[in-house]
């Protein structure tokens, strides 16, 4: 997990002992709530997101029950838009960090500490202002990574999608490509790990950034793979040229098409060119050197199962995986909102 790591470390930078503790849905139940019970901490926090946030809310129960004088606090984007009303019914969690929590964590915790907070209280984070000088956390907390790991260079999206989160963030902070290939070449040390998967909305949103950057990854001094998620209709010739020079299996490109319905694409604020971005996946696709993961999303206005085929057809076979995922209503998001 990016996110433990980031709090993790944001504690320790104030002088605040932690542990993370990783877990997957995997396991007996009974042996996670046991780990979590013999840390004996003081204060617990939960990263909660729409896959993991009714186990939470179960295991925050439990441990309450087990350990009643623990502080509670619930972080992450399922809890995040969520108002008074959500400790009225679950009254085991005592604080909910709203947004980045960085800096907001330590501060709670220096404020419990002082008797200056009330609980069943909403924490409103502001943006972490250390972002752009962050590093990769990895090398610094936690156990040794392997497989796939994440790395964040962009927070923000230049898109305002109706169904994504990342609408509802004001501007665009990011890394310089110095920044980011200097973080990039701390995995090196690191023979775990396979894959870095960059989590920025939309990595290519300033086109001689990507450029940069893609062209230092694609020399031998960088040795991973990275996945990238891009907007094909955002890529210039130039970019096509240096992707078509990456070694083989090197990057991995996710790009979102979501629907080929130009009413559908419209309501869902798509402010991309359809036809450009499947002309794009067809050339990147041909070069055959890198793997390209092409999204679609069912259940999106306007959209029947008609319609829902053609969209399908029409980017099926133009990537090595076509992702199809079922809309979810997000927390906050213009699509939940209006769902109706």
């Amino acid at each position: 997990s990016l996110a433990a790591r980031a709090i993790a470390r944001g504690m320790e930078r104030h002088g605040i002992c932690c542990e993370i503790i990783e877990k997957n849905q995997k396991e007996k139940r009974a042996s996670v709530l046991a780990t979590l019970a013999e840390a004996g901490a003081d204060v617990y926090g939960f990263s909660t997101y729409i896959w993991n946030v009714a186990e939470m809310l179960d295991f925050a129960a439990e441990l309450k029950t087990l350990l009643p004088h623990a502080t509670i606090v619930f972080g992450g984007p399922e809890v995040s838009f969520a108002d008074e009303s959500f400790f009225a019914t679950h009254p085991y969690v005592d604080f909910i960090i709203a947004g980045e929590g960085e800096d907001a964590f330590p501060k709670l915790l220096s404020d419990l500490a002082n008797g200056e907070v009330q609980k069943h209280s909403i924490v409103m984070a502001t943006p972490y202002r250390d972002f752009t000088e962050s590093g990769i956390y990895y090398d610094e907390i936690g156990e040794a990574p392997r497989g796939l790991v994440y790395y964040e260079s962009v927070r923000g999206c230049p898109f305002s999608c109706a169904y994504c989160l990342s609408s509802r963030a004001e501007g665009i902070r990011a890394k310089t490509a110095e920044k980011a290939l200097n973080d990039l070449l701390k995995f090196e040390k690191f023979d775990g790990i396979r894959t870095v998967k960059l989590v920025d909305r939309t990595f290519n949103f300033n086109r001689e950034r990507a450029k940069t950057i893609w062209r230092a990854l694609a020399t031998d001094a960088y040795t991973k793979e990275y996945h990238f998620e891009v907007s094909a209709a955002l890529l210039d010739e130039e970019s096509f040229a240096i992707l078509a020079a990456v070694p083989k299996g090197k990057f991995r490109l996710e790009i979102g098409v979501q629907s080929t319905n130009p009413k559908t694409v419209c309501a869902i604020d798509r402010a991309l060119d359809t036809e450009r971005t499947i002309a794009a996946l067809e050339k990147l696709h041909k070069n055959g050197n890198l793997h390209i993961h092409s999204d679609l999303i069912a259940g999106l206005p306007y959209e029947d199962y008609v319609s829902f085929a053609k969209s399908f057809d029409d980017i099926y076979g133009k990537g090595n995986v076509l992702q199809l995922g079922i809309l979810k209503l997000l927390r906050g998001s213009k699509m939940r909102r209006d769902a109706e």
